[in-house]
């Protein structure tokens, strides 16, 4: 499974994102698409069509009509409107691949730290606080485009090695638990009390 997990508005890279993967769609390669999210946090897109009034909101509106139509065109694409975080864990844990490649400088993002934890291959931009997070554990574009997402995911779904290696360094190199965290804590709360 290849992931995008987000809202679904132009800052968060869904329509770079939707531009690769109908690329890849229509190559027929055998992997299958999954987006979960909704325009606005907490809203399904049926109910909320009412509280859309920003230009972000419309804009929003016309990407989940272009993932309706891609997903009627292609079967092995499906989006989730919101669902609650247990669910969203145990679609990470079945996913190979998260796409992440948000355009706004983001200074922690949740979906990325969340993603590593699950063992995804994670590709992301390199803004805000991504590097921070992803550096040395994905694959990160420095220049984001539709094209170059294209690329490197499909480098991930076309070779194994490849694709492996960043299922390892998500794992290996996942330095945010509780563990790490508190063995610094005490390590300087030792410090500062000698």
């Amino acid at each position: 499974i290849i992931l995008f997990v987000g809202r679904l508005i132009e800052a968060k890279g869904i329509v770079l994102f939707l531009n690769a993967a109908e690329k890849l769609l229509n190559e027929n390669l055998k992997w299958r698409f999954l987006i979960i999210g909704t325009i606005k946090p907490g809203y399904t897109i049926k109910k909320s069509y009412f509280f859309l009034q920003s230009k972000t909101d419309q804009k929003g509106l016309m990407i989940v009509e272009k993932i309706k139509n891609l997903s009627e065109k292609f079967k092995n694409l499906k989006h989730i409107n919101f669902c609650n975080n247990k669910l969203v864990q145990s679609y990470m844990k079945k996913s190979s691949i998260l796409v992440a490649p948000s355009i706004w400088e983001d200074p922690c993002p949740l979906s990325h730290i969340e993603g590593l934890s699950n063992g995804c291959a994670l590709v992301t931009s390199a803004t805000g606080g991504i590097p921070e997070i992803a550096r040395r554990k994905a694959i990160m574009i420095k220049k984001l485009t539709s094209k170059m997402l294209y690329k490197k995911i499909k480098n991930l779904m076309t070779k194994k090695n490849l694709l492996s290696k960043y299922h390892d360094l998500a794992w290996q190199n996942y330095n945010l638990n509780i563990d790490k965290f508190v063995e610094k804590q005490d390590f300087l709360r030792t410090k500062i009390l000698k």
